[in-house]
């Protein structure tokens, strides 16, 4: 079995443990026998360097000592760190989410590829983000933070469950396609930053006795009580043979060996920045790994270093030296090898500071041999601001606020994603106050004094805390707000104090809703499958399409805000730069500041955080009374003048933001701002002579050499100047003279304007012909009428403008993946369907199918063979209720009756290898720092990830019914829900899928505003909770001391029973629950093309119209000669049918009707032992073991004997059964 089947397994097991209970015992344990003796796990090659792994291995070391793993990369300059990092903008994508540059390594290891759906993984890699930098260079980010490079496991697409720190992972590239792409970057001026995991691995252990529940937590402990045992998930015979024994990951191993003096090293911080050290004693130091149990308590300093995070991840023993010295070898072999900028580190709040006081200054000074001086460390500080004051610089705790006073030990990280800021803005943004506008100041003031940012490199203080509208683990503020919101926050985070962090998507207005840590959030820029039926905006999901238009309103505002902070900040390199002046008291809804790095550079930002309202306000500015002021981000909209001590007035329209300086406004490079045709467009000639226009315009007036260095296809010369200031440049041309498939429109970096200023970046821009309504042209296109040809012996294919293919027919698997052609050899099977997935521009998420009965009828297509409907209704499956009915392409239905809430789940298969649910809802974490004294009566309602949560937003935004909503493969997916109300909401208390009896128990409560014993006494139940005086009852001990208790309320409503219509797309992953039954009435399917089939074929007389189209197929390729294994084959056939016509053999002729034969099947070796003479010949080694040792242990999986002349021997006994076809194993 390999490894990808046995993980769902695995999974099945895990989420399904409910139902089996339901089963007899013994069926249950035929059951696990079965699972675990199909899996056998192959773990990853690994770390030490071999002639196997090479083209994945940064560490160039052979020997098995990960302390001693180094890099290189022979004959390469290193490329110097950033003077200072405040001057950059960051560019976050994930790597699988960007662009697919080749599609040949998307299954090289472990399995996950999957374009539908939106938790999987989409193919993007190292070759497809190079072949993109300069768009990212355009928008002015001169810095890109890519998501983890090393292996992960099965899907994973996010990178953050490593299985190992030297190996990249296969899926995203080789070294020397990592190395291409920081050359690349570097030498655009751009600087790499990869994303970095220390805290934990993938999920190859569980805690002795919590398999598949979770493990409480436990510290020392003895007895009962004691840490837990680690156990391998996996068999033995597939762990690594390690320096430390039979180990699941190569270079980090278990040791159960139990140590009772030992004490778990170093001083720890909790979340209030409170110091805490361990006493006890006990513990399995001799472990890489620590075996504490599950992370339950965020708020406990143990549990939050010492756990294991969500219950997946193997928490590394990081406070423990022989655990930092391997981890500190193998980050700098990455240094060394791929010669990457930075770090972004992931969950540092869950990791020892004494890990980053030996890490951050071993790594400095490995880098500064390479000759980066001040290589960056950034951390990721989901945390409150007392916890990441430990570990920015070198660390202040609660005690050291305001103080020149410092944490033992030298400098850890330089800064970190900082949260602060975007909570108050997601405050006044999501929830309307605006009056939390002030919390920006505020929060700035506290950590000026909380935080060391001082830099010994430039000896000076530096403020290098990132700041952000989105990232890769929250809602798009745009989706739950408004472009104008989204604009206002690009605005500040590009000139306050600090370093602007842009989320791939959001200069492409992606408006997906949903939390990204679920994938909602997470589109890649280039053509997406799986938000198809996500329909955010009148045209579809922006994410529909190929999104790398350097010409889209909301990509030229971003890249004029970074071209506006380098014209005005430079490349910083002052401690002014950090200075803000603000006003006291601040303006209400107001956001107002000046800052600059010197006094001739200074700007002055005001922004209205209000929605509805204007604001009025005043500033005192740096400059003299009668100074002009400009709006720099929008030219002329707004103009100020400086009065008596230069203060300013000014009146802001609702969400209205201005950047002001003396006028004129400082010169930023040209750019073009717009194209024509259009970014993605595609063009249909409709006959005749075409005429058609190439345009570039730009922003200003441009020297006329920017004509002829553009270019078409590579071609230049044929653009000229359109008007006397050059500020557009065309060329007419007929659309006959371009071929079907992509033409790019492409101008170099520095082409230079009339004002001397250059451009910053290259020009990049595609459009494309197609004649034959192609599927690349048009990705919506997902069924295509004569796809299968030639007799089914061809597949024609009209995709032009496709790189690589690759086929499959329904139940088998794909082809590897091959170069384009208009025609393949093929051979169909009659009703099973054909998919054909293409790779075009960065992407794979190009896919068509076909199915034909022979001749001109088809069926329909599909992307399973079958599909169930079980649940609770029809016991999940054990009878034959469930099979849907196929009523259109890649769609099936079936009816049903419900008069309650049900749990219910789409499969493809019998078992439960593969089944489709709903991610489940989980409250987002939000809050007000501490520092903020309305944090102590701040609650709002929370967000929420989930299924749920996006199907609500869409139907609120008009964009879907409540009989529609999403499902998903993912392996986290739970039930949906299935009712006599015949639409996808589900109850309104539901129970979790995983709740136990203590989760429904009694717990405490906290009084909110207007809460007191009073209101606990009569309020009862107030949505799905019960509120009751705690009476001290052994009920109520979960509520401890606490006077009002909570508890959980569930609750499923009832109804008369009714029909209901369930539709599944088996493509789209999008379901709907109707009383319209007609909905699962079956569609027709449209006629194949004639051309499709050979004049000789049976056509088919339907009585329904038939579609017809055009379509031409090419003759099939001449094949090539034979050589090689090919040559061999041939060979050893033509002398195998020489042997057959010696012993004068004739071949028997096909039956004339297959479905008039009657078959029996057998397996060779059970049925009838004609020659005991060969019953020796070929057993397997445990039979003859057990024979010799008179045990048969195994006798049920041994040969019997059985051979082809106990079958041609029991011929007769078959021919009197009525049999006409032995089937033969």
């Amino acid at each position: 079995a390999n490894r990808q089947n046995c993980q769902q397994d695995q999974r099945v097991m895990s989420s399904f443990s409910g139902r089996v209970r339901l089963m007899p015992v013994l069926d249950v344990a035929l059951l696990l026998c079965s699972l675990l003796a199909a899996c056998v796990f192959r773990p990853a090659v690994a770390a030490p360097h071999t002639e196997e792994n090479a083209p994945w291995n940064v560490n160039i070391e052979e020997r098995h000592v990960p302390e001693d793993y180094r890099g290189d990369w022979v004959n390469h300059t290193h490329f110097p760190s950033p003077r200072d990092w405040r001057s950059l903008s960051v560019y976050q994508l994930l790597t699988d989410r960007f662009a697919d540059g080749d599609p040949r390594n998307n299954e090289l290891f472990d399995g996950g590829f999957d374009v539908r759906d939106m938790t999987f993984r989409h193919g993007g890699d190292f070759v497809g983000l190079r072949q993109k930098l300069h768009y990212i260079k355009g928008l002015g980010c001169q810095a890109i933070w890519i998501s983890p490079v090393f292996q992960n496991g099965y899907n994973s697409y996010h990178q953050y469950s490593q299985l190992d720190f030297t190996l990249l992972d296969r899926r995203l590239g080789t070294l020397e396609e990592l190395r291409d792409l920081t050359t690349a970057a570097h030498n655009l001026g751009m600087y790499v930053i990869v994303d970095v995991v220390m805290n934990h691995m993938a999920n190859n252990f569980f805690f002795e006795g919590h398999q598949n529940d979770q493990a409480p937590w436990r510290f020392h402990g003895d007895g009962d009580d004691r840490e837990y045992l680690l156990r391998p998930r996996m068999m033995r015979t597939t762990l690594y043979d390690t320096p430390a024994g039979k180990q699941p990951y190569m270079d980090f191993w278990y040791n159960n060996t139990w140590d009772p003096d030992a004490q778990y090293p170093g001083v720890l911080y909790g979340q209030w920045g409170e110091a805490a050290q361990d006493y006890g004693h006990g513990t399995y130091s001799f472990s890489d790994f620590h075996h504490n149990g599950d992370l339950q308590d965020y708020y406990d300093p143990f549990q939050i270093n010492f756990g294991k995070l969500y219950g997946t991840m193997d928490d590394l023993r990081l406070e423990h030296r022989r655990v930092q010295e391997k981890y500190i070898a193998m980050t700098r072999a990455l240094i060394s090898s791929a010669d990457v900028d930075g770090f972004r580190v992931d969950t540092p709040m869950q990791v020892p500071l004494s890990f980053y006081k030996a890490w951050a200054p071993a790594i400095r000074e490995h880098a500064k041999s390479l000759g980066k001086h001040s290589f960056g460390l950034f951390g990721e500080f989901y945390v409150t601001p007392a916890r990441y004051a430990t570990m920015t610089g070198r660390g202040k705790d609660r005690t050291m606020y305001g103080a020149d006073a410092f944490i033992e030990g030298p400098a850890t990280l330089k800064g970190g994603i900082v949260y602060s800021y975007y909570w108050y803005m997601f405050t006044a943004f999501v929830y309307g106050e605006s009056r939390y506008a002030d919390g920006l100041a505020l929060a700035y003031e506290a950590e000026r004094s909380m935080l060391d940012t001082w830099e010994p490199v430039s000896n000076q203080s530096e403020y290098a805390m990132w700041n952000f509208c989105n990232n890769h683990d929250n809602w798009r503020m745009q989706s739950m707000t408004s472009p104008g919101h989204m604009r206002l926050c690009l605005t500040v985070i590009s000139f306050w104090p600090g370093v602007p962090l842009h989320y791939a998507g959001d200069e492409q207005d992606f408006d997906s809703p949903g939390s990204a840590l679920d994938g909602w959030a997470r589109e890649e820029l280039s053509t997406s499958l799986a938000w198809r039926a996500l329909r955010t905006q009148d045209g579809g999901n922006p994410a529909d399409r190929d999104n790398f238009d350097m010409t889209s309103p909301t990509y030229r505002f971003v890249a004029r805000l970074n071209a506006l902070r380098r014209a005005y900040y430079g490349d910083f390199g002052q401690e002014e730069c950090d200075r803000l002046q603000i006003p006291s008291p601040q303006i209400q809804d107001v956001l107002a500041f000046v800052r600059g790095c010197t006094d001739e550079a200074k700007l002055a930002v005001a922004a209205n955080f209000h929605s509805s309202e204007a604001r009025k306000g005043s500033l005192v500015t740096p400059w003299p009374e009668g100074t002009l002021l400009e709006n720099a981000v929008e030219a002329d909209s707004i103009s100020v003048r400086v009065g008596t001590g230069g203060n300013i007035s000014f009146s802001l329209p609702p969400l209205a933001v201005m950047v002001l300086v003396p006028t004129p406004v400082r010169a930023v490079p040209p750019a073009v701002i717009a194209v024509q045709p259009s970014h993605a467009a595609v063009l249909k000639p409709e006959g005749g002579n075409g005429g058609m226009k190439v345009v570039l315009t730009f922003d200003r007036a441009m020297e006329e050499s920017v004509a002829s260095a553009a270019r078409i296809d590579g071609l230049a010369g044929r653009f000229s100047c359109d008007n006397d200031s050059c500020s557009r440049i065309s060329f007419d041309a007929r659309i006959e003279e371009f071929k079907d498939g992509f033409h790019l429109i492409e101008l170099d970096e520095g082409m230079q304007a009339a004002d001397g200023t250059k451009t910053h970046a290259a020009f990049r821009s595609s459009f494309m012909v197609d004649r034959g309504f192609g599927v690349i042209a048009h990705p919506g296109l997902h069924e295509h009428p004569g796809l299968i040809c030639g007799n089914m012996e061809q597949l024609c294919h009209n995709a032009v403008g496709a790189t690589w293919l690759r086929i499959k027919n329904l139940g088998e698997d794909w082809t590897e993946w091959r170069a384009y052609e208009s025609v393949s050899a093929w051979r169909a099977v009659r009703g099973i369907g054909v998919l054909v997935q293409y790779h075009a521009e960065g992407s794979a998420s190009f896919i068509v199918g076909d199915c034909s009965l022979g001749g001109l009828k088809r069926c329909y297509a599909s992307w399973h063979l079958q599909m169930f409907l079980r649940g609770d209704w029809n016991s999940w499956g054990e009878t034959d209720q469930g099979r849907m009915q196929q009523i259109d392409h890649f769609t099936w239905a079936t009816n049903m009756s419900a008069s309650k809430f049900m749990r219910a789940k789409f499969a493809p298969e019998v078992g439960w290898d593969k089944s489709y649910g709903i991610h489940p809802d989980r409250d987002l974490l939000y809050g007000l720092p501490s520092f903020d004294p309305r944090h102590q009566g701040f609650a709002p309602e929370p967000y929420k990830s989930g299924a749920e949560a996006s199907r609500k937003w869409m139907i609120a935004q008009g964009r879907w019914s409540e009989h529609e909503s999403m499902a998903s493969g993912a392996e986290f997916s739970t039930e949906l829900w299935i009712s006599h109300l015949c639409n996808t909401v589900p109850p309104p208390c539901p129970p979790s899928a995983k709740q136990s009896e203590d989760d429904l128990g009694w717990k405490c409560h906290g009084f909110g505003d207007q809460e007191d014993i009073s209101w606990c006494r009569s309020v009862g139940a107030a949505g799905c909770m019960e509120y009751a005086e705690n009476d001290g009852s052994s009920d109520m001990a979960g509520c401890g001391s606490c006077s009002c208790c909570e508890r959980q309320r569930t609750f499923l409503p009832s109804g008369d029973a009714t029909t209901c219509c369930v539709l599944f797309n088996d493509l789209m992953l999008n379901y709907t629950v109707t009383t319209d039954l007609s909905k699962c009435a079956p569609r027709p399917v449209q006629l194949a093309p004639l051309a499709s089939v050979d004049e000789t074929s049976e056509v088919v007389n339907d009585s329904a119209p038939a579609v017809r189209t055009e379509q031409r197929c090419s003759p099939r390729d001449a094949a090539p000669p034979p050589s090689g294994a090919v040559a061999l084959a041939a060979a050893r056939l033509q002398q195998a049918e020489a042997a057959f016509q010696d012993l004068g053999f004739a071949r028997m002729p096909s039956p004339l009707d297959w479905h008039s034969e009657v078959a029996y099947s057998i397996v060779v070796d059970r049925f009838a032992n004609g020659d005991i003479s060969n019953d020796k010949a070929n057993l397997p080694k445990f039979q003859q073991t057990e024979i010799n040792v008179g045990k048969p242990l195994s006798l049920h999986r041994w040969r019997h004997g059985g051979d082809l002349q106990g079958v041609r021997s029991r011929l007769p006994y078959l021919k009197d059964l009525g049999v006409t076809i032995v089937a033969l194993s």
